[in-house]
């Protein structure tokens, strides 16, 4: 509880921040291409770093806690500074400042994800990953959509200075809290080769169970991506909705994000099940958006798209932390952060592409379709891992 509340209250700082970042940059520069660039210097170093932060925390298997606390003091002490310097700086320096403090948290950040994630593993046991991982998701979707709303508030309320004062005291607590956890002693120990950083990575994608939780990272977000990418343009130019409609379908996807996440923890039969259960939905209703593009149809497609979306996702971190052994999970969490951060663009601009000779609804059936062969791919590679499984051992 203590590790989710951390990571809650430092969700929340960060959504507050994003809001009046963004709002900063557009006005310091006035140029189009301000926020695109901070977006890809974060993008681009945490890519860079979170391999070798799924590999520090592999390599220190017991000192996760004190890896995911150091990043967050990493970050409390940049934005300290940040908002030290804030009201000395010009408008050209400024926007090099926010440059170089978006740089730097996406290199605390690289190390804090992977060693946060595999401590949050170690803290559980086969019984509670369902409850604990649909409580985690339930509250980070929560304390996403309450940044972004607080952000919008206090970015009329407060100067800039203040919110990059309140990031910093949110990573401080979640330090604070991360360092309270009591780390559980675990006798795995670093895989063999896993000194050397090649070899540790290569002996980890060999497993056809990596591959196969990465691929379905890739699917979900990538139908996810296209969807949200598209989605305002759909409802402004297809639905011919205004900025109410647009906004309430927003709210509609963070509320079914919260609702998965709650509901998840009842649910009950095989991972297989649950991911079989989870994509049919989610393609109907992506499906259901293309065919059908009405208002109402289109608000309750996406809500309920947006609870199968989070129940996926509980679901995937729960097979994950019961097949990959501890001295692997870092590697796991950073391998599938780095191939998502990398196909999320690609998926959202080929799908922009598309949209312009097709048309958005057509998108939307073809995503629906390669969705549905891509769920029914994993939903049978889980089947023949957990046949493979009753005769072997997990990992063989």
């Amino acid at each position: 509880m203590r590790l989710i509340a951390g990571r809650t209250i430092s969700q929340l700082g960060d959504g507050v921040y994003d809001i009046a970042m963004l709002w900063v940059v557009t006005h310091l520069l006035r140029a189009p291409w301000s926020v695109a660039a901070v977006i890809v210097v974060g993008n681009l170093v945490s890519t860079l770093i979170v391999p070798l932060g799924g590999h520090v925390a592999d390599r220190k298997i017991g000192r996760r806690k004190d890896i995911a606390a150091i990043a967050d003091l990493g970050a409390f002490v940049l934005f300290g500074v940040a908002a030290l310097l804030w009201r000395h700086l010009n408008t050209g320096a400024a926007y090099a400042a926010l440059l170089a403090l978006t740089g730097l948290t996406s290199v605390s950040v690289g190390f804090l994800f992977p060693s946060v994630g595999a401590l949050f593993a170690s803290l559980l046991d086969d019984e509670s990953r369902q409850q604990a991982n649909s409580l985690y998701q339930a509250a980070t979707s929560a304390a996403s959509l309450g940044g972004m709303l607080l952000g919008g508030v206090l970015v009329a309320a407060l100067s800039f200075q203040t919110i990059l004062w309140l990031d910093a005291v949110s990573f401080g607590l979640g330090c604070l809290l991360t360092l309270s956890v009591r780390q559980p002693i675990l006798n795995a120990t670093p895989a063999d080769g896993a000194a050397d950083s090649s070899a540790g990575w290569r002996k980890m994608l060999r497993s056809r169970t990596v591959r196969l939780l990465i691929g379905t990272n890739v699917a979900l977000n990538g139908v996810l991506i296209i969807v949200m990418s598209l989605l305002p343009f759909f409802v402004v130019r297809v639905l011919r909705a205004g900025a109410l409609v647009l906004g309430a379908t927003q709210a509609v996807f963070s509320a079914g994000l919260i609702v998965g996440g709650i509901g998840s923890r009842w649910l009950r039969g095989s991972q297989a099940v649950q991911f079989a259960l989870g994509f049919g939905v989610l393609v109907f209703c992506v499906l259901v958006v293309g065919v059908w593009p009405q208002v109402l149809v289109t608000e309750i497609a996406i809500l309920l798209a947006a609870i199968a979306a989070s129940v996926l996702s509980v679901s995937i971190m729960t097979w994950s932390q019961r097949v990959v052994p501890p001295e692997q999970y870092g590697k796991l969490l950073a391998s599938s952060s780095v191939v998502t951060t990398v196909a999320q663009p690609a998926l959202a601009a080929l799908a922009g592409v598309a949209a312009a000779v097709v048309g958005v609804p057509l998108v939307f059936v073809f995503s629906a379709v390669l969705t549905a062969l891509g769920g029914s791919a994993i939903v049978k590679g889980m089947v023949r891992e957990r046949t493979a499984a009753e005769q072997t051992a997990p990992w063989a």
